[in-house]
């Protein structure tokens, strides 16, 4: 794994897969799960990130063989939410405590358009962000766009406090975090219908239209 998209900066970064999500609208399955074209989600995350990351890291809310015989095969590795804490918040918190690299990109694990551009795009702000830049995050409409978005491993014991005092990943970034902003407009540049940033909540979502 290379570390790099479209990069020779020093800056180490990696991946991390929030893959804990369940269906509550698809019938309680594991979205990481779900196969859109023939391939489930996660296999198309994991065929995209690895060949760049500097490691690979599937964040899972409980012990899951699928995730162990996943991470084998791309040489990842697995990490458990932090007892006590739920939602996504607590997936990042796990990945970042996990980390080697210097920053992770974290992506939700119920998002099937990831494209190698808008990786590309944050690892850019990555390179760019100052020493005191927490996190590089898209925003869209006004939002932040916190599960396509690179975090230092330095935010895990806040991220940690954050998930288990109930905080949402935006609510987090927002009030605590140092963020260099990456615009609507720069993501529509090589995205313009933004797929890259939609998950799948629904059967409609499946088609991706």
């Amino acid at each position: 794994m290379s570390g790099s998209v479209g990069s020779a900066s020093a800056i180490t970064l990696g991946a991390a897969i929030i893959a804990g999500g369940q269906g509550t609208r698809l019938g309680g399955v594991t979205k990481s799960l779900l196969v859109v074209d023939g391939v489930a989600i996660v296999d198309r995350q994991l065929a995209l990130l690895a060949p760049w990351a500097h490691e690979l890291v599937l964040a899972v809310s409980a012990l899951a063989p699928w995730a162990d015989d996943r991470a084998a095969r791309v040489g990842a590795r697995v990490v458990i939410d932090a007892a006590g804490a739920r939602g996504p918040l607590a997936g990042i918190a796990a990945a970042l405590a996990a980390a080697r690299a210097d920053w992770m990109l974290v992506v939700g694990g119920d998002m099937p358009w990831l494209s190698a551009p808008v990786l590309a795009l944050v690892r850019e702000a990555v390179d760019a962000a100052g020493a005191d830049v927490d996190a590089v995050v898209p925003r869209v409409g006004g939002f932040p766009e916190p599960l396509l978005a690179a975090y230092r491993a330095r935010a895990a014991a806040g991220a940690a406090a954050a998930a288990g005092a109930g905080l949402g990943p935006s609510a987090w970034l927002r009030r605590e975090l140092t963020v260099a902003w990456i615009e609507e407009a720069a993501v529509r540049a090589i995205d313009p219908e933004l797929r890259a940033l939609r998950g799948v909540n629904t059967a409609a979502d499946l088609t991706g239209s």
